[in-house]
């Protein structure tokens, strides 16, 4: 009975096995076959492998030909070193190399007599003319297991010489044919319960505790895994010589042979290990690159487009769209992508380059939710553009050495917060360049724009926090709200209950704030969403408190206003500054304060 494919061998042991098997499955599977090279029936003893090795190496010493082994159906190789020849009949000591190399070669009876001593794709071609009459009486499953090994040698055949030579239109029909046969005969040999019968009867004979009857279900359930690396193999080489079309065909022959890559995801996916690793060392290489050089981080991304693109063509086109491996893949290049191009432009406010990168980002097959996230940045940096409000400009890194290191020491200092460094040295290069105008002045005009929003809006910040900062009656009225007297009680739940002046005429009416009796005018000044009562004194305190704030915060905004006007006039098209100006005298006009002309600083 054939092995069923879904039963579950030990981990272990199907792990090692698959792994094994997909390290088996190269091009050159067929050249490289120990019984191939050895010209030896696939059952051959050791006595008889030994025999063989030495008289190849007699041959070697002396210069005279080898003659045909017993097992010379079809030779793949017109010569083979015997230091290649020793290093086989080595390999297939190991008991699971050896049923991969006899499993993968023809099988003949003592009924079967096979045409002899061929070569290359015509041998292979007479091969299967003579195994495909002996198909239809077949009972043991040879026939159809020879075929599905020819037909398979044939294709990978054509593959190489087409790698070497080039391809030709009629050379890649004729190994779709050869493949569409291959798939059909795979498929029936792993149907054919007598043929996998033979399987378990060969690795009984072999009789090495290494191999069980469960090597035979295990390699029946990976062959389609195994025949998807063989294509993927291929792809992977063809795309890395920049043969896109001839790439393609193989994932077409996938789509073909109707073997989903859902099913082998696992398999192809470490097969495409070194791939991931490439990515990942492509990533990490550019983001040390971003965080010394900024300002190149522009073509240090480009290059890392460049250099992935055909490894994430290579993962696209052979993992499903859900594959863990797809999508790590895919986001650790995008995260690379994107701290490349925001290290540019935040260090040059270029942002048609930037842009431009994330567009190119965008085309690759990434995750919706990279999708999502690279058209928030694109909106957020077209916003920021259109907004005007940039420190860099147009010629800003071609100026002379001098100006340039000057303004970049200034954008260090507004970086870290020290605007009025900053300010201070813009302005003295503003005075030494203004009157020559050119690139340069309107390079300084447009950082000092830059810095003078920043400082307004420092201002501005100071302000609100004078308005935010609670009057020194409330902060007391709080401390003794802590730890209230029993005339601070009286007083709070008057005013709750609306008995003040009972209470008062009781002399039992406290200052909320000092704790004085009140014995005659008292005021009610709000606290949060309380009302409280201070005495006359410490009213007195309070509108002396607010009214030397209120200039204070006058003040503040003036300045603000100032700032924001002088932004704004040396750069047009700084919509930001022109903003917070309006935002500035609309705050002056809600607190009734007299506004100003607004000037420049």
């Amino acid at each position: 009975m054939a092995p069923d494919p879904t039963t579950q061998a030990p981990p272990i042991d199907t792990q090692d096995t698959m792994v094994r098997l997909e390290e088996f499955a190269q091009i050159s599977l067929y050249r490289t076959n120990a019984f191939q090279i050895l010209q030896l029936p696939v059952w051959s003893s050791a006595r008889e492998i030994n025999k063989r090795q030495q008289m190849a190496e007699i041959a070697s010493r002396t210069g005279a030909p080898l003659s045909h082994g017993p097992g010379c159906y079809v030779a793949l190789r017109n010569t083979v070193e015997t230091s290649e020849i020793g290093k086989i009949v080595r390999d297939i000591q190991d008991p699971l190399t050896r049923l991969f190399h006899e499993f993968f070669w023809i099988w003949v009876n003592s009924t079967d007599s096979p045409p002899k001593n061929l070569s290359g794709l015509a041998g292979l071609t007479r091969q299967i003319e003579y195994w495909k009459l002996k198909e239809e009486s077949d009972e043991t499953g040879y026939a159809i297991h020879n075929l599905a090994v020819l037909t398979h040698a044939a294709a990978l055949e054509l593959e190489q010489y087409m790698i070497a030579n080039g391809s030709k239109p009629e050379l890649a029909v004729q190994a779709k044919e050869f493949w569409a046969a291959t798939y059909t005969y795979w498929h029936n040999v792993q149907e054919n319960d007598k043929f996998w019968d033979l399987v378990i009867a060969r690795i009984r004979e072999i009789d090495d505790p290494q191999l069980t009857t469960g090597s035979a279900r295990r390699l029946c359930a990976a062959l389609p895994g195994f025949l998807l690396c063989l294509h993927a193999r291929l792809f992977i080489q063809l795309i890395e010589q920049n043969r896109e079309n001839d790439a393609w065909r193989h994932i077409n022959l996938i789509e073909a042979s109707n073997i989903t890559l859902k099913s082998v995801e696992n398999t192809i996916g470490r097969l495409l290990g070194p791939i991931r690793d490439r990515v990942k060392s492509f990533c990490e290489a550019s983001r040390s690159q971003f965080e010394t050089d900024g300002i190149h981080a522009n073509k240090t991304t480009e290059l890392l487009i460049a250099q992935c693109s055909p490894q994430l063509k290579i993962i696209d086109a052979l993992l499903p769209q859900d594959s863990m491996v797809r999508n790590v893949a895919y986001e650790e290049f995008v995260d690379a992508c994107i701290d490349g191009i925001l290290a540019y432009y935040r260090k040059t406010d270029d942002y048609q380059s930037a842009l431009s990168l994330l567009a190119q980002i965008k085309i690759h097959g990434i995750a919706q939710k990279d999708m999502d996230r690279i058209n928030d940045i694109i909106n957020r940096v077209t916003e920021e553009a259109n907004n005007g409000n940039y420190w860099h400009t147009t010629g800003y890194f071609s100026l002379s050495e001098r100006i340039l290191t000057l303004l970049e020491t200034a954008y260090d200092h507004c970086q870290q917060g020290r605007l009025e460094k900053a300010q201070q040295i813009l302005l003295q290069l503003l005075e030494q360049e203004y009157p020559s105008g050119g690139t340069a002045a309107q390079c300084i005009s447009t950082a000092l724009s830059f810095c003078m929003n920043l400082l307004g809006l420092q201002h501005l910040d100071a302000g609100y926090q004078l308005a935010q900062r609670e009057r020194t009656s409330v902060i007391n009225i709080r401390n003794r709200a802590r730890n209230p007297s029993t005339g601070f009680n009286i007083t709070a739940n008057a005013i709750i209950t609306n008995t003040v002046d009972y209470w008062g005429r009781r002399w039992m009416i406290e200052c909320m704030a000092c704790g004085r009796t009140i014995s005659g005018g008292y005021y009610i000044i709000q606290v949060s969403n309380t009302k409280a009562i201070i005495c006359s004194e410490c009213q007195k305190i309070d509108q002396n408190e607010r009214e030397r704030r209120r200039s204070e915060i006058k003040e503040k905004l003036v300045a603000a206003q100032n700032h924001f006007y002088t932004s704004g006039q040396l750069n047009q098209s700084n919509k930001i500054a022109k903003s917070n100006l309006a935002t500035v005298l609309n705050i002056l006009r809600d607190m009734e304060f007299d506004i100003p002309r607004s000037r420049m600083v």
